[in-house]
Parts: C-alpha cells; structure tokens; sequence
C-alpha cells in the first residue's frame, strides 16, 4: 500500500473534510484512534467524525457554533498535523488482504485566518446542493410558538448560518399591542446556534435558539411577529457568506397559554444516579451541577475492563512488551467475581486505577504488598505521598465493593506499623467482614466509609476532577426512577437546565407495577425506548407512570468536564 506525502502544508477551513485514499481495500478493524488522529500543535487529539470507505478515510471535523468560532475541532489561525500509522507498528493500517500500510503518514495544515487565502468569503465550505436557498425551514408545516412561562423560540434554517453572524441584532421581534396602533420590539435575552441538527429538518441546515427574559411580558394572547434584518452589516449569512432571503411578510410567533406547566419539582441533590453498564464512567452530583463521575488520578483507562474468569495474577515487576514494568494498570471496571481468585503482587509496588467502579465478589490475595504507614485514621495525607508510601494501591473515580462473603487478605507477615494495602475511591468504600487489619481506606470529603472491617486506617483524600491528557471515555448514568403524579392526565416535555456542549439528555418512561403501583414494570416489553432529549414532540404518559433521566458524554477528554445543572419536568397538556 503505497502512499505519498504533499510537500508543503495545506489549506483546509473549519469544517473542511480531510479526505486519504488508499491503493487497496482498507481493513477497517484496523481504522482506530490509534491509527488514525488529527492532532494540534500541542500534540492533542483532535475531536471530529472518522469514517472509513472501500478505498478511503475522511476525517469531518465538528464545525463551531459559537460565535467566536473557538468551539469547533479546528480554529481560525490553528496549525495541525494528520497521522495514519503504517509499519513497523502493530497497530497500523492494513489492507483487507492483511498487508500493512508501507510507511506512516504525517500530513501539516493550517486554517486561515483570512480565508480569502482560499478563495472563500468566509471561514467555511459551502454547504448544501446546488442553488439551496438559504432561508427559514418551514417545511414542517409547523407554527413558530413559545410558551408565555419559558419564551424560547426555535428556528430552523435550511442551511447552517455562520456563527460569527449570529446575533440578537439580526432578528426583528414586534409585540403589536391589542386594540391599539402601538408596537413595541421585544430584545431577545441571547441568540446561539445549537450544535446538534433538527431532528426532522429535510435540509443540512441548523438551529438557532432565541431566548427572551421571563420579566420582557409576554405573555398568551400577544401578537408577536419575526422579521429579520436585511442590512449588510447585520443579516443572517450562510457559510458561503450568502445573506438570508427573509419570508415575504413578517412571522407570526403564537404564545402558548400556559400549556407547558410544572409537573413535578426533583432536587437533584437527592437524585441517586446509577451509571449505565456500557460506559466506562458514571456521572455524579457536584458544585450543584451533574457531571461525568471523572478522577485524573483514576488513571485512562487503556488496559480495558479487568473480569477475570479464571484465577490470575497481577504483578507490577512482570514486563511489558515496551521493556517497562507493569506497576500501574488502567482499568475502566475492576470486576473478580465469586469463585475466582486473583493475586496482587506489590514487592516493586503495584497501583491499580479504574475510571469507574471496583466489585470484589471473589477473593483477592496480597503478597508482598505490606508497606509502613505513617498516618492514623482522620490525617489527610496528600493523594500522591499516600500511593507512593503504599505496595499495592487500587484507585478509582467510582465506588469500591467488598461484597459478603468477599475475601481480601493478606499472606506472609505483617510487621507491626504495616498497612496490606490501600483502598481509594473518590464516591466511597463498601467493606464486608474479611479485610485484613490496617488495611487503608480513604475517600473523598462527603463520601463514606461502611462496613465491619477491623482496624481499618480511615482518611479523607483529595482528588482532582479530570481525565489525564490523551484520555477519551465515555461516560452514562440514569436517575432513579420518579414517579408522577397519579392525578397527571396527558402528555410530559423534559428540558435540561443549561446543559454544556457534549452531554445528552434521554428520556426513558415505565409503567406503574401491577400490585400496588409503588414501583415500575422495568421488563423490556413494559419499557420505552429511551429518547434523546429535547423531545421531538410531548411524550403520552398517563398519571402513576414512572420516568428516569440519563446523561451520556461520548467523548470526555481533557478539559472542563460536561455538565448540566439539572433538568425540570413539564406537563404539556394541562387539563380543561
């Protein structure tokens, strides 16, 4: 397979798709993130979509919505460099044939700051087909309408608007007051571009959410109409700088009279969120926020999740391909179940970190792991002099489990002073009765210690909210599920409250049990599917019903962690 190389770098803009193309057909099990990666000049991976063809990759970065374009994959003025591994690596691309790539390949670009560099009158490709107009969609058939309780105002255009462009001067509100000559222009509170597309929307365009204040007076009944600006300093532009063609008359905006009504107040400080299986964090509660469940010091989570079937051994002196030892071990789960034994050799020192949870249910055994301690229950020793002072470790982000009629013991002996091993876990420790004495366990403030272990060496540690750089998890959790008023008569909407780029609401909805109606039918022919929030329309349930909210993040990766600061549950229809 081979391959050539531009001789000076190219000139891409924010949402241009990098395309390579190959002699052969590409084995796409060997198209990974480890193979393929676009990464910046700090040498940090990139965000974006990575498909693979018969003959070819293309890499689409994720074009920015805010309106100084800092929030996309790339950036204007930004310098970056493609790679796709080739031999000798094991990890490499290969053909379907198995042959691997000849050599890897590492590609500069950059993204003008001016994109006339390129030809265009803006920083993006040109979207859409042909002559598109670029206009308000309505092809829905659907009225323009806010609720007088929660005035936000959706707008879907046929073609994406550019960012920068996007502003509370580029749109006209007029409330013309009943009865009267007079009109007022209502100011909307903010205007933003939403990064996802309209669920329905027959075009390549997005949506653009106008948000106005509660105290502005709108209120049912008022005549508001949209119009937009024309002027050329101030009108709605499309990638290809093209301006809006605005609607031949004025829009009208319908005030819903108060249909979207509270339904139920939940205080997420007392929400219990349960992670979801498939993912390698949870999500918790902090800074009243709800956020992935993410520790730095929980480690990245590269060695995948650790079941065992069968007895095993973890030793940190054992080497690595790399020639280095194996003395820290990046799980996402840390699972030994009933029935299987596993040895935790720490004469070199031996530090397990797991992104998401910790369940003993077998038996763990300790060798060579007995280190002296210097503190006493209640210290706070920092995190790192705590690992480095202990022989065999295990960190997590999530929770640790020592299930009844779990083993956890130590063989050989313990010199007095001496701790087995050191238990951390930033949401808390679950012991059962047979933890060896001095055994270490710290958590985080506010997080608790239970159980009837024995002489147990309890402290409160500080852990740092984050993922290590290079570290791309995905992250999931569910509420526990919240019953609805039984008096409740027709259809529910769920918004998030201020939910940050990256996080994904979802809906899932359950029918009350059959015998007293206190909890739900969870069998899967009693559930409904979940569905991504916001609802593409109001969701039927009939009072007693049970909901559960859940939060995913595909990608949580260096930097602030996604979050939202809760969600609020509306009855849409309100009885006459």
């Amino acid at each position: 397979m081979p391959t050539s190389q531009p001789g000076r770098a190219g000139l891409v803009l924010l949402n241009q798709e990098l395309v390579v193309r190959f002699s052969e057909p590409i084995d796409p099990s060997t198209v990974t993130n480890d193979s393929v990666r676009v990464l910046d000049e700090g040498g940090h991976p990139v965000a974006g979509q990575l498909r693979c063809g018969s003959r070819s990759l293309r890499f689409s970065p994720i074009p920015p919505v805010t309106r100084e374009l800092r929030d996309g994959s790339l950036s204007l003025g930004g310098s970056y460099r493609l790679e796709i591994i080739g031999w000798p690596t094991s990890y490499g691309i290969r053909s379907r044939a198995g042959r691997p790539l000849e050599h890897s390949l590492s590609v500069s670009f950059e993204v003008p700051r001016d994109p006339t560099d390129l030809g265009f009158p803006s920083p993006f490709v040109p979207v859409g087909v042909g002559e598109e107009p670029f206009t308000l969609d309505v092809s829905h058939g659907r009225p323009l309408r806010m609720a007088a309780d929660e005035p936000v105002l959706d707008l879907h255009f046929t073609l994406p608007p550019r960012p920068d462009r996007v502003t509370a001067d580029a749109f006209v509100f007029v409330d013309l007051e009943v009865g009267s000559d007079s009109e007022r222009e209502i100011i909307p509170e903010s205007v933003v571009v939403l990064a996802e597309r309209s669920p329905w929307s027959r075009h390549y365009g997005s949506t653009v959410r106008v948000r106005f204040r509660p105290d502005q007076g709108i209120e049912a009944g008022d005549d508001i109409y949209l119009m937009f600006r024309s002027e050329p300093d101030r009108v709605l532009r499309d990638y290809g700088d093209r301006p809006l063609v605005p609607s031949v008359a004025p829009l009208k905006v319908e005030i819903d009279p108060g249909s979207r009504a509270r339904l139920k107040d939940f205080e997420i400080a007392s929400l219990d969120l349960e992670p979801m299986a498939d993912v390698g964090l949870g999500f918790e509660l902090a800074d009243g926020r709800i956020r992935p469940r993410a520790r730095i010091e929980a480690g990245t989570g590269r060695d995948g999740d650790f079941h065992p079937t069968v007895d095993t051994v973890l030793d940190g002196s054992t080497p690595r391909e790399d020639g280095s030892r194996a003395r820290e071990l990046h799980f996402r789960d840390f699972v030994v179940p009933a029935d299987v034994t596993v040895r935790l050799v720490g004469a070199e020192g031996l530090r397990i970190l797991v992104t998401h949870e910790v369940r003993i249910e077998g038996r763990i055994v300790l060798e060579d792991a007995a280190r002296a301690i210097p503190w006493t229950a209640g210290e706070h020793p920092g995190f790192a002099a705590l690992v480095e002072a202990s022989g065999v470790a295990i960190v997590t982000a999530g929770r640790i489990v020592v299930a009844e009629g779990a083993v956890l013991e130590h063989v050989g002996e313990l010199m007095d002073g001496a701790s087995p091993c050191t238990l951390i876990a930033a949401a808390g420790i679950q012991l059962g009765d047979r933890v060896p004495p001095r055994t270490v366990v710290a958590v985080e403030e506010g997080a608790t210690i239970s159980g009837r272990g024995a002489g147990l060496i309890r402290l409160a540690v500080q852990m740092t909210s984050g993922v290590p750089e290079g570290t791309q998890l995905r992250a999931g959790s569910w509420t526990g599920w919240l019953a609805l008023p039984p008096q409740h008569i027709g259809r529910i909407e769920v918004l998030l409250d201020d939910p940050d780029d990256g996080l994904q609401g979802w809906l899932q909805a359950a029918e009350p049990s059959s015998v007293g109606g206190q909890s739900p039918l969870v069998a899967p022919r009693h559930l409904i599917r979940p569905i991504p929030l916001p609802l593409r329309e109001p969701l039927d349930v009939r009072g007693g019903a049970f909901v559960r909210i859940g939060f995913t993040a595909e990608e949580v990766g260096p930097g602030a962690l996604p979050s939202a600061a809760g969600f609020r549950l509306y009855e849409r229809d309100r009885p006459r």
